[in-house]
């Protein structure tokens, strides 16, 4: 990956660029799953915070690990959502 890049500035940007991605993904994931707003942000910290002990003991395929830590975050977290 790194021949890629001319600098370690430039992979600086990519990483940043990909987090922006992952975020952006995390906040539509949680817009769709029913999260309030105002609790987003909230939410995205609480979903990346917990997402490994969520999944620790989780046994389906990796498509359904969103899944399992929106169901999680409904039952633990009812202010979440609206």
């Amino acid at each position: 990956m790194a021949d890629k890049f001319n600098s370690k500035s430039e992979q600086k940007i990519a990483i940043d660029d990909l987090q922006y991605e992952v975020m952006s993904l995390l906040y539509g994931l949680l817009y769709f799953a029913g999260v309030k707003a105002d609790k987003i942000d909230d939410a995205a910290d609480f979903y990346a915070e917990n997402i490994d002990e969520i999944l620790g003991e989780f046994d389906g395929d990796m498509s359904q690990e969103a899944v399992a830590v929106i169901e999680y975050m409904k039952q633990k977290k009812p202010e979440f959502f609206a």
